[in-house]
């Protein structure tokens, strides 16, 4: 992410990145475009599937490991 802001900062540098890493996500003045329907679409990080899906596991990581875990 340092070599990102000092490329964007010094040049006229843009990058395209597919992740799922919620701290890319947040990068300042990153455009999220969500692939997750039939269209694109332009949404804020704290919309993202994978920032909700950190954000609950980090909040309550035994509920994820209760169903991982869980015989069927």
């Amino acid at each position: 992410m340092r070599i990102i802001h000092q490329l964007t900062t010094t040049g006229n540098a843009q990058f395209i990145i597919a992740t799922h890493s919620p701290m890319l996500l947040c990068y300042p003045g990153a455009d999220i475009i969500s692939t997750d329907s039939t269209t694109l679409q332009r949404i804020d990080y704290h919309d993202s599937n994978h920032y909700q899906i950190t954000s609950d596991f980090l909040a309550q990581p035994q509920r994820y490991f209760r169903q991982l875990f869980a015989e069927d």
